[in-house]
Parts: structure tokens; sequence; C-alpha cells
């Protein structure tokens, strides 16, 4: 039994004596509501403990493995954050993520596995994707194998994805494309892979992958794209060759970067 189950049987035996003795008294009220009231407290912190989550987090510069009750494994890239209620795995399978992370998702049909991160909702059975879903940034999720439901919400109308294909936002609709190459997951061999992408989106991924800051003060940089595949270079090597295609100068103290 639990701690609440016992606290009743002991209230109704007592409700039983005091029956027997014509009334429960003064005394006998108070008793009553005082066990009444523990088994509240109780089934509230029960509550609480139901309704909690478990956070598993990477720092910026960190990349972090961890395995789910269910056997999924997850890959969290730098600055990542997933949140796995108590109780998963048991009659639903559903986590919270912010940031970027590698899914290869143990199969079971009788409980999907569902991702909700600030702005979309991935639905699977078993499957391995890429699912890149940073703060204030599109969300992109690259499939590799099995299917994946994604849209912006349970309510809408998903878009099912095959293999080789990804999804992401644009204008706040999810667009399909096909991938041809794994650079979604270059990150998990320490490199930078970037393909026509803005320089705002590379000075974050700099951020998360170094473990810095960067501010930008030259003026019309952060619109200009940026093509480079860097192997896990020193962070000063990498702004060097940056500084030559990218034309702009640099300074570096200790963990903060101007550019300029």
């Amino acid at each position: 039994q639990t701690v609440g189950k016992r606290i009743w049987v002991r209230i109704e035996k007592t409700k039983i004596g005091m029956v027997g003795n014509k009334g429960p008294g003064l005394f006998g009220l108070k008793v009553l509501s005082i066990a009444a009231s523990i088994v509240i407290f109780l089934g509230f912190l029960t509550f609480i403990f139901i309704s909690g989550n478990d956070t598993h987090s990477s720092d910026k510069g960190e990349l972090k493995t961890v395995m789910l009750e269910d056997g999924t494994k997850v890959i969290l890239n730098a600055d990542t954050t997933i949140k796995v209620p108590n109780g998963f795995g048991e009659d639903s399978r559903e986590i919270f993520l912010e940031g970027e992370a590698y899914f290869e998702v143990k199969m079971d049909s009788l409980r999907p596995f569902i991702i909700e991160t600030a702005a979309s909702r991935t639905k699977v059975l078993g499957t391995k994707f890429n699912l890149y879903a940073y703060r204030e940034e599109p969300n992109v999720l690259a499939l590799e194998e099995g299917s994946v439901e994604f849209g912006a919400t349970s309510k809408d109308n998903p878009i099912i994805l095959k293999p080789g294909e990804l999804v992401m936002f644009q204008d706040g609709k999810p667009v399909k494309k096909v991938f041809e190459d794994n650079g979604h997951r270059a990150w998990m061999e320490r490199k930078l892979v970037f393909k026509d992408r803005p320089f705002d989106y590379v000075v974050n991924n700099l951020e998360r992958f170094y473990g810095v800051t960067i501010e930008i003060k030259k003026t019309g940089l952060i619109s200009r794209k940026y093509n480079g595949v860097h192997n896990d270079p020193p962070l000063e090597q990498l702004l060097e060759d940056m500084a030559f295609v990218m034309k702009f100068d640099f300074e570096i103290n200790e963990n903060s970067i101007i550019i300029y």
C-alpha cells in the first residue's frame, strides 16, 4: 500500500471507532482534518512528481549522447536541451527539444515518438533523422531512414517525409526539399559545413561550437552568404580564413570576438 492508502485506512478505522463511541467529538474531528490534509498534500507531491521531467543539456562547445528509457539514442549538439517527462515510454513517448539533435528512434508501432519544439511537432515510429530547432531560428529536419510526420502544430496537416528529404520553414510555412549529402550531421564529427548560409546563421553556429560571443560591427556583413567546409579548426585559424573570403577584420579577447 502507498502512504496515502495507509492513511485512509487509518481514517476509516478511526471513523468506525468513533461511531461506536457516539460521534467523533472535537478531538476526532481534528484527527480527521489533519489526516485528510496529509493525504491531499501527498497527492499534490505525487502530481508534481508525475508531471515533472528529466532535463538533459549540453553546454556550448560540447556534444553529449543520451540514451532514453525506450532504447532511443539522442546525440545533442552544443547548447541543446531535451526534456523527458516522467513516465516516458509507459503509455507515450513525447519529449521537448530546444537546439539540435540527431535521433535514432527505437521502433514501437504502438507508441509513436513525438518531439515538440517551440515552432514544430515531429511524429515518428522508428527512424534516424536530424532536427535543428534552436530558438528564434527556422526548424530544419533531415530524414535518413524510415518516415516522419512534420508540422507546425498537432492541428496542422503534417508533411510526410521520405529518406533523403528535408523540411524547413520558409515564411512560416514548411517546405520540403531533397538533400544529396549528410552535411546536416557534420557537427557530430566536429565539422562545420556552410552552404549559402547567411552570415548571422554562421556566427550563431560559431558561438555554440566554440563557446564564444561574437559581435558584428561591419555594416552589410550579416546579410551576406557564406560557403565553406571546416574540419574542427582552431577558432583563430577559422576566422582568418573567413576574413580573407568575407573581407573583414577581427579582434579576439578571451571568449569575446569583435568583427569589423
